[in-house]
């Protein structure tokens, strides 16, 4: 079996829906013209971060999405450079496709350019982290001829809502904004602090260093990496 390629059917629906998406939440995000020129307060009740928050979560959801693909898609006989290299791929493109959304966004926020590429980097490694996720746990549940679909996307929806739900819920609790996708995205593009923010970054490159660290390679599909 090929593995699967960025110009398969597949991928290039993955890619349009981001597109369409993350396309749908920067036009909502920016504020009337008409309030703007007359220097009334904006009511528009969208906040302008929002297209950065679903830019976030679209990059996590590819990469739900590719993992899967990528262990349905498995050669008989795969090494992990090459397989990383592969999943890597996919999240380029998908930034690639961005990058147009991410310079335009910048009227938004123009005193905030730095802050673009930081969320660049995190929606990145967000992207990869959750894309050895899935593709780990497609891979167990092929072994037991099981589907994964609820698992990966709970699992993904359980790490941005869980956290994100305690942070806001009460004070004690607001270090577990910085450990949801939806929190770091407001807080790198709102007001910068240096230890939630470590902490935002920290946490999925760890997590994503044990998961190459503890993986094994393939020697023919079905088999765990």
């Amino acid at each position: 079996m090929k593995p699967e390629s960025v110009f398969s059917m597949s991928s290039l629906q993955g890619f349009l829906t981001l597109v369409i998406v993350c396309g749908i939440a920067l036009l909502f995000s920016i504020h009337p013209g008409a309030r703007v020129e007359s220097l009334h307060a904006s009511r528009w009740i969208i906040p302008p971060s929002s297209f950065h928050v679903v830019y976030v979560l679209m990059l996590g959801l590819l990469g739900v999405s590719r993992g899967a693909l990528i262990a349905a898609n498995l050669p008989a006989r795969i090494f992990r450079p090459k397989l990383y290299a592969q999943m890597a791929q996919h999240i380029l493109v998908a930034q690639l496709l961005m990058l147009p959304f991410l310079v335009f966004s910048r009227s938004v926020f123009p005193d905030r350019s730095g802050s673009l590429l930081l969320l660049f980097v995190y929606a990145t490694l967000i992207s990869f982290l959750f894309c050895l996720v899935s593709y780990r746990l497609d891979l167990r549940s092929m072994q037991r001829r099981r589907s994964a679909f609820l698992l990966r996307y709970g699992v993904y929806f359980a790490c941005v809502l869980i956290p994100f739900g305690l942070g806001v819920s009460t004070r004690a609790l607001s270090a577990f904004v910085s450990l949801s996708p939806i929190g770091v995205a407001q807080q790198i593009v709102g007001e910068l602090s240096a230890l939630p923010l470590a902490v935002a970054f920290v946490f999925p490159v760890v997590a994503t260093l044990l998961l190459l660290i503890r993986s094994r390679p393939v020697l023919r599909r079905g088999h765990e990496v």
